[in-house]
């Protein structure tokens, strides 16, 4: 049978999934916005690459070929997961979707932050103030990288086009990237408090042995 030590440590550790979770539902729109802003920056690419099959469509043809043996294992993962997905989504509302596939990508982060945590033990999380920086500084190089292969590439675009991928675009990746990364650090504090806290101060809060 339990005593309490062990219904505490149970709690505890229920808790500290549940506020890992709730992490992890914060952190999936940083890393969805960044992943746009990176296949933003692929297209860019792209278009430089069309530009040289263009010129010289043999070197491109053999682009592909060495492409083709690191993409297709990933294809065959991501196909199954996707079919799985689907059948369980027959029959939902497109907000029930965006629902779902928040909450399956927070589990996924949260599995695979674990499973690296394993690989390579715990480390100390950095200071909040750096993560910010570097995420600002993030946002405004993709800003300037994104303006530069516009003007390299001599790009069409409207001017509203531009100023939203150069100024407002970035504004919102800090503005995110700051609610996410404040939430985790808040997630890091109460853990590290709920860690702290003994099976015996628990206790005596519970017997009202203490003031």
């Amino acid at each position: 049978m339990l005593d309490k030590k062990d219904l505490i440590r149970i709690g505890k550790l229920l808790a500290g999934l549940a506020l890992d979770y709730l992490r992890w539902t914060q952190l999936i729109p940083m890393i969805l916005l960044w992943t746009f802003a990176c296949a933003m920056i692929g297209a860019l690419l792209l278009i430089g690459a069309h530009e040289a099959m263009l010129s010289d469509p043999d070197r491109f043809e053999e682009l592909i070929e060495q492409a083709e043996p690191v993409l297709t294992p990933i294809i065959d993962a991501v196909a199954p997961v996707v079919s799985f997905l689907v059948a369980r989504g027959d029959g939902l509302s497109a907000e029930q979707w965006v629902i779902r596939i928040w909450g399956w990508l927070a589990l996924i982060g949260m599995l695979v932050s674990w499973l690296v945590a394993t690989i390579i033990g715990p480390r100390e999380p950095w200071p909040f103030r750096r993560k910010i920086a570097i995420a600002a500084v993030a946002a405004v190089g993709y800003g300037l990288l994104i303006l530069v292969s516009m003007l390299i590439l001599d790009a069409e675009g409207s001017t509203l086009a531009i100023v939203i991928n150069t100024a407002f675009f970035p504004i919102v990746l800090i503005i995110v990237s700051a609610w996410s990364l404040g939430i985790s650090h808040l997630v890091d504090n109460v853990q590290r408090r709920l860690d702290n806290i003994g099976e015996e101060d628990v206790i005596a809060m519970w017997t009202g042995e203490r003031g």
